[in-house]
């Protein structure tokens, strides 16, 4: 991975009560590292699933 690519997707499980409104584009944070959602969530049962990426600041 050369610094012009993106950091990579990864599927993420998140439960309703926890993003009870999420969206494509949307950013979160969960522990450490700020997540920027990269699909459109579905949801399935009480989860949220979808693709993300860890979201890169420029300045940061």
């Amino acid at each position: 991975m050369t610094l012009l690519d993106p950091p990579p997707l990864r599927p993420m499980t998140v439960h309703r009560s926890l993003l009870p409104e999420i969206r494509r584009g949307s950013v979160f944070i969960l522990g450490d590292e700020e997540l920027l959602v990269a699909d459109e969530p579905r949801i399935e049962g009480e989860f949220w699933r979808f693709l993300a990426r860890r979201n890169e600041r420029p300045g940061a």
